[in-house]
């Protein structure tokens, strides 16, 4: 994982990372201990980690399933009242170059009948705002926000 200082470090972080399943953990370990530093709030901390590795997880288990693994680069600024995030690969793009738009499961039955997928782009859109996605010149792009809690000046 290489990490690329910006002019604005105190706000924003920018990471390149290599799409392989111990390179997302290290990333997340790095925004999380950013984001600590620029004093976001413990619920907003635990929403963008879930966030991130949702989207960071399904770039390498599916953007790069059927083509060496690439990069990953990764984008976070703090504002006032949200981090904004864009990830950006260059894997396969979507299906139809579109979010699934796949329903949550049914959670209405036994523990042992519950599906043990299928929940990410449920978490990443209850978590998120503003979510986009563009296949540009062979590369996804993906973007959003995590709104910042109303306690964030509390923490």
């Amino acid at each position: 994982m290489k990490h690329t200082p910006d002019a604005a470090e105190a706000a924003t972080l920018s990471l390149t990372i290599p799409a392989k399943d111990c390179e997302v953990r290290n990333a997340l370990v790095a925004a999380r201990q950013r984001l600590s530093v620029w004093g976001v709030d413990q619920d907003t901390l635990a929403a963008a980690e879930i966030v991130l590795a949702e989207v960071l997880n399904n770039i390498v288990e599916h953007a790069y399933a059927k083509i060496p693994p690439g990069e990953i680069l990764l984008w976070i600024e703090r504002r006032a009242d949200a981090l904004a995030v864009a990830v950006i690969d260059d894997g396969t793009p979507m299906p139809g170059e579109m979010m699934p738009d796949t329903p949550a499961p049914d959670l209405a039955v036994d523990v042992a009948d519950l599906p043990e997928g299928g929940f990410g782009w449920g978490l990443i859109r209850a978590l998120s705002s503003g979510l986009s996605y563009r296949r540009i010149s062979e590369r996804n792009r993906l973007a959003f926000r995590i709104p910042l809690s109303i306690h964030a000046g509390d923490a």
